[in-house]
Formats: C-alpha cells, sequence, structure tokens
C-alpha cells in the first residue's frame, strides 16, 4: 500500500508540474514601455495571455505611472481607474466595463490573482488616450501618450502630429477647414492665423481630453456639459461655454457620432461664399463614406456630372424660393439624368433646406429611416449641390443625388 501512495504522489507531482509548465508556456513575461521609459512593476509582473491573446498587468503598477488614480470596490468587485477626465469602471469576472459611464465590451475581464488585480492592457491604455503597440517577438508593450487637439495649438504642431490634411476646404465660419479624409478615423481641423480654432472628429471611436467621447448618449453628454448653455435641434445639440462650444451629433440610437468644437468668437460667424458651398457639397460625400464603412460597405464615388445636376436644382429651388424634387419646367430627378446622358440607372434625390452648414444638414438625414435606407443601398455614385440665397425661406438649399446603372 505505501508502494501505491508513493506511486500516487509522485504521479501527482508530476501533474503538478506539467500543469505548471503549460502555464508557463501560456504565459510570458513581457515589458511595458511608456513613453520611451521601462515600467518596472513591483511584486505582481505583466504577463502575455495567449489562451485570450491579451497582455494582463497589475492595475496599481500601471496606473501609477500614468499618473492615474484608482480605487477598489470590494462589495462590487469593481475597479475604478480616473484620468484627465476619463473614468472607467470594470468588475472582476465582467466582459463589459464603461468608459465615462459608455458600457463597452471586453475581450478579456480583469480577475485577481494572488491579492494583485489584473486588468486588460490595451482596452485600458487605448480608452485612457494612449496608442498601443505589440511586438511579439520581443514581448514588448510600447505605450505612447496620444497627442490630443486643442483649441489654441499652433497649426505647426497639429501638422506635426497629424500630418499633411487630404485637402483643406473654406469654412462659413471664416477659418480653413484641413480635411483628413481616413473613413476610420475622419477629422477636420480649423485653422485661422497659425492657431487651431476649430475642429471636427466623426470616427470609428473617439475621445476628447475631457472625457466626451463616441457612443455617449444625450444624456451622458448634458451631464458631462451641465456648467454650459445647450440649445436641442434634435439630432444636434448646441453647448455654449464663456470662450468655446461643442456640438454633439446624434445618431438614430441617441448616440453621439460626431464632435465639432469651436473657439466662440467663430461659432457665431457666417461667411457663404461659393467656396463655402463647394466645401458644403463634398462634405456630403465623406459623410455618406464614413457612415458606409462603418456598415462594411463599398464607398461610393463622386461623380461630376451629378454634381452639377445637384448643384443646378438647388440653386433653382433657391432662386424662386421653392422646395421640391420638381424643378423648372416640372423636371424630375429621372428627367435632369436623363438629359444629362445617364440611361439605364436607378436613383434617388434627396434635398434638405435651412440647415447652417452641411454637418447639420447629413445630422437630420441620418435620424430618418429612410436616408439611412439610402445608404445601405447599392449606389455606386452621386454628387451634390448647395446654393444661397439669404431672401428665400429657406436661404441654404441641399441637394444629394444617388445614382448607379442597371
Amino acid at each position: 500500500m505505501k508502494t501505491v501512495y508513493r506511486v500516487l504522489s509522485a504521479l501527482l507531482a508530476l501533474c503538478i508540474l506539467s500543469v505548471c509548465l503549460n502555464l508557463h508556456a501560456a504565459n510570458q513575461n513581457v515589458t511595458v514601455v511608456l513613453d520611451g521609459e521601462k515600467l518596472v512593476f513591483d511584486g505582481a509582473q505583466p504577463y502575455y495571455d495567449s489562451t485570450v491573446a491579451r497582455v494582463y498587468v497589475p492595475v496599481r503598477g500601471l496606473t501609477e505611472a500614468m499618473d492615474a488614480t484608482v480605487e477598489y470596490d470590494d462589495a462590487t468587485k469593481t475597479v475604478t481607474i480616473s484620468r484627465a477626465g476619463t473614468t472607467l469602471k470594470l468588475r472582476i469576472g465582467v466582459v463589459t466595463a464603461t468608459v465615462n459611464g459608455v458600457a463597452i465590451a471586453l475581450d478579456a475581464p480583469p480577475f485577481i490573482s494572488d491579492g494583485a488585480t489584473y486588468i486588460p492592457l490595451r482596452f485600458v491604455s487605448e480608452n485612457l488616450l494612449l496608442d498601443v503597440s505589440w511586438d511579439s517577438a520581443a514581448s514588448v508593450v510600447t505605450l505612447t501618450s496620444r497627442v490630443q487637439l486643442e483649441l489654441g495649438m499652433s497649426s505647426d504642431d497639429a501638422k506635426a502630429a497629424f500630418g499633411e490634411p487630404s485637402r483643406t476646404a473654406v469654412s462659413e465660419k471664416g477659418y480653413t477647414w484641413w480635411v483628413y479624409d481616413d473613413l476610420d478615423n475622419y477629422k477636420m481641423i480649423g485653422v485661422s492665423e497659425g492657431l487651431v480654432v476649430a475642429y471636427y472628429l466623426h470616427a470609428q471611436t473617439w475621445q476628447l481630453g475631457d472625457g466626451l467621447r463616441s457612443g455617449m448618449t444625450a444624456a451622458d453628454c448634458d451631464a458631462q456639459l451641465s456648467k454650459l448653455k445647450s440649445q436641442d435641434f434634435g439630432t444636434y445639440t448646441v453647448y455654449t461655454g464663456d470662450t468655446t462650444s461643442y456640438t454633439l451629433f446624434y445618431d438614430e440610437n441617441g448616440s453621439a457620432y460626431a464632435v465639432l468644437r469651436e473657439l466662440n468668437e467663430y461659432s457665431s460667424k457666417t461667411r457663404i461664399s461659393i467656396a463655402v458651398l463647394d466645401g458644403y457639397a463634398k462634405q456630403f460625400l465623406d459623410l455618406v463614406n464614413i457612415e458606409r464603412r462603418r456598415l462594411e460597405l463599398a464607398v461610393i464615388v463622386w461623380d461630376d456630372s451629378i454634381a452639377d445636376i445637384s448643384q443646378t436644382h438647388s440653386a433653382d429651388m433657391a432662386k424662386n424660393n421653392t422646395y421640391s424634387h420638381t424643378g423648372t419646367y416640372n423636371s424630375t430627378p429621372y428627367d435632369r439624368l436623363s438629359a444629362a446622358g445617364f440611361k439605364d440607372f436607378y436613383h434617388i434625390e434627396i434635398i434638405a433646406r435651412a440647415f447652417p452648414n452641411a454637418l447639420t444638414a447629413f445630422s437630420a438625414h441620418l435620424g430618418n429611416a429612410q436616408y439611412r435606407a439610402v445608404l445601405r443601398a447599392g449606389y455606386s455614385s452621386m454628387g451634390a449641390g448647395v446654393a444661397y440665397n439669404p431672401q428665400s425661406d429657406g436661404i441654404l438649399y441641399y441637394t444629394q443625388v444617388f445614382h448607379t446603372s442597371k
């Protein structure tokens, strides 16, 4: 019997050793570098968990290095991390966290081991405005503080951080838009006299240094900006402070999808010109394709001939103070496309008026189920045109025409 016990004990020891070896093989120690400095962790160490393909770090060591605060509520098993206006809440063992109250899914949950609380590094870092890169060969994670767009920063600093714009456009507020048309990370930076005086963010995810971020509900935004005066326009809300203003744009679910921020000295200006109207028209193409990219659909291309048709109809409405798909001599959208030489096609025309710019007009369209259906449809090309008549009821008139061949 003693021999049997010795054999069983030996087998158990081998099993334990095997488990330890497997864990060691699955979990490899990693090095974390923050803004060029290697972080030193006392006690619990960061590691790569191959079962979930995520790097975990002890929360105390990371938050201390990035000057964040951390609290733990034992009753709810909740870790709260705060840094520069952003608050993350993660519950032990739960694969949903919140960022400033907005629920976000996690690929891997936090957990406690040997008295140390471990958190998924990428999720926490990216939501605290750090860029993350992973060198699997060297087992090194590099964290880099993200440059935040700030009103008043120099245009040179903005260009150094974000590169050359794809194009420029003239704003109705008197500044120049630098347009960065990456559909996953779309932004426009308003520049005047060598300074950033406005910016518009419309990315898959975006976050400001003060904690505002994509996905926040209107109620969340109201709470965040409660000290500012607000005007609700249905699909967008303008918040005005002493020196700056925010415009938050909301989708059909009431979640913020874009933000415009401006210095107040520019937000109240309106300078309409042909260049401004052309900029509005091209913005529609960008905004349509951002939404189509989000839906994993092919981008729509710009057609100058369709843009000319759209511009003519907008000018017709503005000149005659009308608001209709029927144009001069009772022409229909189909008639106008046919007269321009288009044959065997599907099409739809979208019109709007009275909105102060293309961003607000698109926001209203996006709140309409029929327009969202148009964005999801199989159109391959489009054009847009905008006209201005301060003596008319609508003042600004917008036309978008979507087209595809049969």
